[in-house]
């Protein structure tokens, strides 16, 4: 009888220890830090140095996307190589503020954006011209499509800001454009307008 609880206490022991093991194992080496080597592409729309901006006038936005250099890994403290981001689609949006309050958005567009190598950027310049004055918000994204596999799939908006509980969420940036008393909307003329957009990997 003490042969057989001794038993059955044992091999509970090792099941509880070997389960303990293995979720520990598990979440470790499936996270995405501690994957094998991978891209990891973040943006940022420099917004900032925007001088004033009027109705009728065009004006650039230049938008930065990184392929970011190695990374720690958080299971064994190594040194994770970054990888070549494939091809992929970066994507612009802009919001107009209405009358209440609220945003609403006026244009989404995707672009293509070729290979990027490990520590390189892809430098994106917008030029815009808005029909409307107003308050409006932007926001440029990397792999917009999500075809890159990434090491971290929530640092693609522009730029990040942390929300708490592990979560990130974008930080929008914002813009006022004047009134023009030269320019006059035509009656179909749409909101926002991408006159060109113009890619370079460096």
């Amino acid at each position: 009888m003490t042969s057989f609880f001794t038993t059955k206490i044992t091999k509970l022991s090792l099941s509880l220890t070997l389960l303990i093991f293995f979720s520990t194992h598990t979440s470790c080496t499936t996270s995405q830090e501690c994957k094998s080597a991978l891209s990891d592409l973040t943006t940022e729309v420099v917004v900032g140095g925007l001088s004033t901006v009027i109705t009728g006038v065009p004006f650039n936005v230049p938008s930065i996307i990184s392929n970011v250099k190695d990374a720690l890994n958080e299971c064994n403290g190594e040194i994770m190589e970054t990888l070549t981001a494939n091809a992929s689609k970066s994507n612009i949006r802009l919001s107009k503020k209405n009358n209440d309050g609220s945003f609403s958005e006026v244009i989404s567009n995707n672009f293509d954006v070729p290979e990027i190598p490990e520590a390189m950027q892809a430098e994106e310049n917008y030029e815009l011209l808005i029909t409307e004055p107003g308050e409006y918000q932007i926001i440029t994204l990397a792999d917009a499509t999500s075809v890159v596999d990434e090491r971290d799939e929530n640092n693609n908006a522009s730029p990040t800001v942390s929300l708490g509980s592990g979560k990130t969420g974008a930080k929008i940036a914002s813009f006022t454009v004047l009134p023009n008393p030269n320019f006059k909307k035509a009656a179909q003329a749409p909101v926002v307008e991408i006159l060109s957009r113009t890619i370079i990997i460096k």
